[in-house]
C-alpha cells in the first residue's frame, strides 16, 4: 500500500506521534491494550462504533483514538477511521496529529482537492514541519511540483527553529 502518507514503512508514523507512545500513561497503555483485544474479537466496524461513542462525550484519551486511527488506515478500514475522526471532530478536541490523520484519510478516500485545502488550512493553523510535509506530498502527488518544494522548504525551516529552540527534558 502506497500512500503519501500511509505506507507500511516506518517513515510514515510521525516523530511526535512514535514519542507519545513511549511516553504514554500507564492507564493509556491499557486502554490501548483493551481496544486492540476488542478490534480482534468484534472488527473493525464496531470497535469504531465503540471508540466513537467514547470520545464523543470529550473525556476519552486522544492517543487511543489517534493511535486507532492510525492502524485502522493502515489495514485499509477507512470507512471506520472516519467514524472516529467524525467523533473527535464532533467532541472538539482539536490536535495537530489528529488533523494529520484527518487529512492523509480524506486523500486516501479519493478527495484529494479537499485533502490539500484541509491540510493547507491545518499546517497554517499548528505550523508544524509534519503538516507541511505532508501538504508538500499532497502537491507532489497532484503534480504541483512548485507548491511542493515551497511546502518542503517550509518545513524544513520548522525543523531547524524547532532544533534551535529546543529544551532537554532534563532541564525542566
Amino acid at each position: 500500500m502506497c500512500r503519501p502518507c500511509f505506507s507500511r514503512c516506518s517513515k510514515s508514523t510521525s516523530v511526535s506521534l512514535q514519542r507519545s507512545r513511549q511516553t504514554s500513561s500507564p492507564k493509556v497503555t491499557k486502554e490501548w491494550q483493551r481496544i486492540l483485544a476488542r478490534l480482534r474479537r468484534n472488527g473493525p466496524t464496531q470497535t469504531s462504533e465503540y471508540v466513537a461513542g467514547l470520545i464523543q462525550p470529550g473525556n476519552y484519551p486522544l492517543g487511543v483514538g489517534v493511535r486507532l486511527i492510525e492502524r485502522l488506515m493502515r489495514s485499509g478500514e477507512y470507512d471506520a477511521a472516519g467514524r472516529i475522526i467524525e467523533a473527535v471532530d464532533f467532541a472538539n478536541q482539536q490536535h495537530p496529529l489528529v488533523d494529520e490523520l484527518h487529512a492523509a484519510w480524506l486523500w486516501c478516500t479519493g478527495r484529494k482537492r479537499e485533502a490539500i485545502s484541509f491540510a493547507k488550512r491545518t499546517a497554517k493553523r499548528w505550523m508544524r514541519s509534519y503538516l507541511f510535509r505532508q501538504l508538500g506530498a499532497f502537491y507532489d502527488l497532484d503534480g504541483d511540483k512548485k507548491k511542493a518544494s515551497r511546502c518542503f522548504q517550509i518545513a524544513g525551516a520548522l525543523e531547524l527553529r524547532q532544533e534551535k529552540n529546543w529544551i532537554p527534558a532534563v532541564c525542566l
